[in-house]
């Protein structure tokens, strides 16, 4: 083997070495976590709930609050994963609050007043049995404890239980989509709440992939080397004739 072809081959071996470190750095790097803060109110139907935006890898909270007994924000976010997806309200707010998951049509899909005895702030768990089913685009929605979800004849959208329970949809009403809140609250209080997220990412966020840019970069790269070796190698037999 000539010194050019064998430097040709080091010089190869040793960018293609880089590029593969730099890929697993890349990722191997956690998402970056992204936020939420309700921009004026969000409201309380399919047409009137706010997107969230921003970034689309990871959401990890979201802030608001709630103004009035009988005020309700909806929020549509993404659930990327399923099975890891979770939404909490505990030690965010000193409120008596309710979470909801609704489809991004309104159909319900689990609920939870309070997360356990010991606080009347609200809990949707990861891997439960009412949990969404697939990935995509989701209402959340929080409201003051008892101000519920109704369809349009005034059917409570969940199915009935202990305020500690997490509740699936209720059976055999029409139509079983989202048209609106009733119902009492416990307590006269608003104030500010930070509901807790994970599986989830920004609705309406256009932000690429970080590595995203870099990998094809490099994939391009590793391509062009082993084209400029050939041209190369040209070139020194070329030179030795």
């Amino acid at each position: 083997m000539s010194k050019l072809a064998r430097t040709l081959r080091s010089a190869l071996t040793r960018h293609a070495a880089a590029a593969l470190v730099t890929v697993g750095a890349l990722t191997a790097a956690p998402a970056f976590a992204g936020a939420w803060s309700e921009s004026g109110d969000a409201g309380d139907t399919q047409a009137t709930a706010q997107w969230t935006a921003g970034n689309a890898l990871s959401l990890s909270s979201i802030g608001g609050a709630l103004s009035s007994l009988t005020d309700v924000d909806l929020y549509v976010i993404r659930v990327l994963n399923p099975a890891l997806f979770s939404a909490t309200t505990v030690g965010g707010s000193i409120m008596d609050t309710q979470l909801f998951l609704f489809t991004l049509s309104g159909a319900p899909v689990y609920m939870n007043d309070d997360a356990d005895g010991s606080t009347f702030q609200s809990s949707l768990p990861a891997g439960d049995a009412f949990g969404p089913a697939s990935a995509g685009l989701y209402l959340l929605g929080v409201s003051l404890s008892g101000n519920d979800p109704v369809n349009a004849v005034n059917d409570f959208l969940f199915a009935g239980g202990l305020l500690t329970d997490v509740r699936g949809p209720a059976t055999s009403i029409q139509p079983a989509v989202l048209a609106g809140f009733t119902g009492g609250t416990w307590a006269d209080e608003q104030g500010e709440y930070s509901i807790q997220l994970s599986g989830a990412a920004g609705a309406a966020a256009a932000v690429p992939e970080p590595a995203t840019g870099l990998l094809a970069a490099l994939a391009v790269g590793l391509c062009v080397l082993p084209s400029s070796r050939k041209s190369r190698r040209k070139e020194a037999s070329a030179s030795a004739q």
